[in-house]
């Protein structure tokens, strides 16, 4: 990306200069949905394709920088030279990173207890000089795959057995249509596969093509199937356009290609694209047919920034088959645009959209980095991909802000899509340390994964972590994950890195996510790293058993009691409840450090006849018959707590037998 102008003047001279007109003109076209052809996939195993070794050579083969339009080009250009002084009034809720190593703190802990602890790592796709990486992850039960613009590698969990083979010979794509560009993956664990996704375009002849892989198991090593899309047509309408950074979402049963589309002739930004597959189809190899949203409307008050970039989530919701759609501006604004993509795969629907006020936010200055006067560059605000879990929406992107002094900071949004409300609208950073190129995900209960680059004066580009406990207010302190040795002089760093929820590591005890994150391994050579990162959580079992003479002395008359309530509270407030199984047996889990209690109820007509307290918590404590009281960290796991009941058909049988003997000395209990 080259530097337009220089100076403050001249910044505020351009900005004021830009009526938006190709924007408005975009905006003011009525959206067009079509039907396109059909798409037979061919199939190939990952373990035959030849393997590649040592760092690739060269460039990338871009025209331009990644999708943008010149005219946004300009504006954030002029952005970046004068980022308006985004002081702290104007980022909303602001949290400053208190980690080792950033100026301006005295020296932490590496990470709070309330952020990922940080596990094993290993380098990913072998990037060498090749710019940019913009290294992705996906997490499956077996194996970690990880695409990037070069090359993909499949790996053991811990780093072992590492295959890597070249990005187009993985895709499928002709020799002629050389490097993939824009890779991107990421597990569905919902139904057991990898997906990926990669763009090549290129001209004499004109070509754009989408090539979009599909595991057939929960095995990266296996068999995948392959699609190839011809993104120039419009349906089946040829166009003289092409699409740039693309991503794939996905819901119940469908998958959406997203992309910016900008003609051949003078690399023009022409119109958003949106391409929607059948999921169930596509996973099984079936021949596709597709529908094309493309040059759809901003919504109402909206401009052609409210449509640069359109991006689709990964809906890890199970059941729902809503697409749900995000346009992070990439000029920076104080709103974001969401949409959705409501029935059929065949005849889906592209909602008008919603404009969302967040926070100001606008491109980061490019990045100081240790050892060099060169600035790492930054880009512009456009999201890496992200998620919904839950029905909430879960977002990162950079932006400048002035803690202190301008530097590039993290925002982290979370969007109630079911009303839009905005759940969380974070900006955080600290003083004369530049974060970028965040990447997102959230686990079953809502706990955040956040990776990112960071750097500074004193600096090398590395990669690093944070996160956020479900009921924490703020990001915690971030940990080291892959120091830089060098500095770089690389004119691009990338777009994206990329995160993804390890569903097969994670359950009541914890959960996983591995990060992809970009670090420099030598001088001007780039470096991929791949780390686990882990939450743990707290959990607490126990059984219930039934009581035959309803006496807490004896014991030898007690049997499991199956579908017997129990809940757990904090305080006055009820967290959850559930039932005994067949044995007897109850757990919660996903507990964070607190004071809990186990409470039952008597059953109808029956009584509690004892509580008994476990172990393995920092304490266990009965405070009456039907109530015990656990002091639990997330890092504990309390078992052996029972309840003692006596049923309701006990109580009803011995007072029936005292009745018939009323004259009688009664000595035995009949249960």
């Amino acid at each position: 990306m080259k530097r337009m102008l220089s100076g403050a003047l001249a910044a505020l001279i351009l900005l004021s200069s830009f009526p938006l007109r190709a924007f408005a003109q975009q905006a003011s076209a009525s959206s067009t949905r079509a039907m396109g052809g059909s798409i037979t996939p061919r199939s190939f195993e990952f373990r035959s394709l030849p393997g590649r070794s040592g760092d690739a050579l060269g460039l990338i083969s871009k025209r331009k920088p990644e999708g943008i339009n010149r005219e946004t080009e300009e504006r954030v250009e002029a952005l970046k030279l004068n980022p308006q002084g985004l002081t702290p009034d104007r980022l909303g809720m602001v949290t400053l990173d208190r980690t080792t190593g950033v100026r301006g703190f005295a020296a932490q802990p590496d990470l709070s207890p309330l952020a990922p602890s940080i596990n094993n790592g290993f380098d990913g796709i072998s990037q060498g000089p090749y710019i940019p990486s913009e290294p992705t992850v996906a997490a499956g039960p077996l194996n970690i795959f990880s695409a990037g613009n070069v090359s993909i590698t499949v790996t053991n969990k811990d780093g072992t057995n590492k295959v890597e083979t070249n990005g187009a010979t993985f895709f499928g794509v002709p020799g002629a249509e050389g490097a993939i560009s824009d890779a991107q993956c990421y597990y569905d664990a919902l139904r057991g596969r990898f997906v990926a996704l990669c763009f090549t375009q290129g001209t004499v002849p004109n070509y754009s093509n989408f090539y979009l892989a599909i595991s057939k198991t929960n095995d990266a090593r296996g068999a995948w199937w392959l699609y190839k899309f011809d993104m120039t047509l419009n349906g089946v309408t040829p166009s003289s356009n092409w699409a740039d950074y693309q991503a794939v979402g996905v819901s119940d049963d469908k998958i959406a290609m997203t992309g910016q589309m900008f003609s051949f002739a003078g690399d023009t930004y022409q119109y958003q694209k949106i391409r929607i597959l059948d999921r169930a189809a596509a996973y099984s190899g079936a021949t596709l047919s597709y529908v094309d949203f493309f040059n759809f409307a901003a919504p109402p008050g909206g401009d052609g920034d409210d449509l640069f970039v359109t991006k689709a989530a990964r809906n890890l919701s199970a059941g729902d088959n809503t697409i749900h759609l995000l346009c992070v501006r990439t000029s920076g604004g104080t709103n974001v645009t969401y949409r959705t993509i409501t029935g059929t795969p065949s005849a889906p629907a592209l909602s008008a959209g919603t404009r969302v006020t967040v926070a100001t936010y606008t491109p980061p200055p490019d990045a100081v980095q240790k050892g060099s006067a060169t600035l790492v560059p930054t880009n512009d605000c456009r999201p890496t991909d992200f998620y919904v879990r839950g029905g909430v929406l879960v977002c990162a992107w950079h932006t400048a802000a002035n803690l202190g002094g301008q530097v590039s900071a993290l925002r982290l949004f979370r969007l109630r899509t079911s009303d839009q409300v905005v759940l969380t609208d974070e900006t955080y950073g600290a003083t004369g340390t530049f974060y970028y190129y965040p990447a997102v995900t959230v686990d079953s209960v809502g706990t955040v994964f956040l990776g990112f680059d960071r750097s500074s004066s004193t600096e090398y580009p590395s990669a690093y972590a944070t996160g956020k406990r479900r009921g924490e207010a703020t990001l915690q302190s971030s940990a080291l994950l892959k120091a830089g040795v060098s500095s770089t002089a690389h004119t691009r760093w990338g777009d994206y890195t990329g995160i993804d929820n390890d569903a097969s590591a994670s359950g009541p005890s914890g959960s996983v996510a591995w990060y992809a994150g970009q670090y420099t391994k030598g001088t001007n050579t780039f470096g991929t790293w791949v780390n686990k990162l882990t939450y743990t959580y707290g959990q607490i079992s126990g059984t219930v058993a039934d009581d035959c003479d309803g006496l807490a002395g004896t014991v030898a008359d007690r049997t499991p009691l199956a579908g017997f309530t129990v809940t757990l509270k904090q305080g006055a407030t009820t967290l959850a409840t559930t039932t005994s199984d067949a044995v007897g047996g109850y757990s919660f889990g996903y507990l964070e450090t607190g004071v809990y209690d186990l409470v039952v109820t008597a059953p109808g007509g029956g009584s509690t006849v004892d509580a008994i307290a476990g172990t393995g918590a920092t304490s266990q404590t009965r405070v009456s018959d039907s109530d015990l009281q656990i002091n639990l960290t997330n890092a504990q796991t309390s078992t052996g707590n029972a309840f003692v009941v006596q049923s309701a058909h006990t109580t009803a049988v011995t007072t029936t037998i005292l009745k018939l003997g009323e004259m009688l000395v009664v000595t035995a209990v009949v249960c």
